[in-house]
């Protein structure tokens, strides 16, 4: 009976999704019904917790995070005081994209963030609400927002391992500036259990992630192009 509810209620919200597109004569996926509204962090649920990325429309998925990345770089492009409002539960987006393939998108999301959307900035947390302007009178959320900073701590463990389809994906997210130094990840619990890498460019050049696993995961490991995965 649940698999005939979860088909059920698929089937439902996709033509919900469609309807609404068609009512609001939006491309996007809308983040609700009643108002059709551009809200790409609540459909980011769908492809980082759901795994729906292959059962969405295609075409507005894609424009969804066009226009979603297009607004993040015009807003992390403005000086400080003169940004928009947004709340950080955005950070979420850091972990759909990856899920999308969009590294460079979810590197930079990542870097934004971690810039701009700790408020005050001389405490260590995540803000709920961050205003342009610093000095806004204004509401500003929870101090510390335990909800956004999981979401942050989701998004970093997303760059460095994930769990998809009974595999584990490695070091999806990682900087190719970072492999000069090495990055270095201990007994980070997974589906599978603890795993242990390091991975680091040798002197010939080539990448290389040493991994060590208490479990292999049903269907194998991911790992970046031009990065050679060794099982220890």
């Amino acid at each position: 009976w649940l698999a005939k509810f979860e088909t059920d209620f698929r089937k439902s919200v996709l033509q919900s999704i469609e309807r609404v597109c068609k009512i609001h004569n939006i491309e996007t996926i809308p983040g609700c019904a009643e108002l059709g509204d551009f809200d790409p962090t609540s459909t980011s649920i769908a492809i980082m917790v759901a795994d729906e990325r292959d059962t969405l429309p295609a075409h507005r998925l894609k424009a969804t995070y066009d226009n979603y990345m297009e607004e993040s770089r015009a807003r992390a492009a403005q000086p400080v005081g003169t940004r928009s409002i947004y709340t950080p539960y955005e950070v979420r987006n850091i972990s759909a994209t990856l899920r999308l393939g969009r590294i460079e998108d979810a590197q930079m999301l990542l870097e934004f963030f971690v810039e701009d959307g700790v408020r005050p900035f001389a405490w260590n947390h995540m803000g709920e609400v961050v205003h342009g302007d610093l000095r806004t009178p204004s509401y500003i959320g929870d101090m510390p927002h335990t909800w956004v900073g999981a979401g942050l701590v989701n998004a970093i463990r997303d760059l460095l391992v994930y769990e998809d389809r009974g595999q584990l994906v490695l070091a999806a997210g990682v900087y190719d500036k970072w492999l000069d130094k090495g990055v270095s990840v201990s007994n980070l619990q997974t589906w599978w259990g603890p795993i242990s890498y390091t991975l680091k460019r040798d002197k010939n050049g080539q990448a290389v992630l040493k991994l060590k696993c208490s479990q292999q995961p049903p269907n194998g490991f991911v790992v970046p192009e031009g990065i050679k995965l060794m099982l220890q």
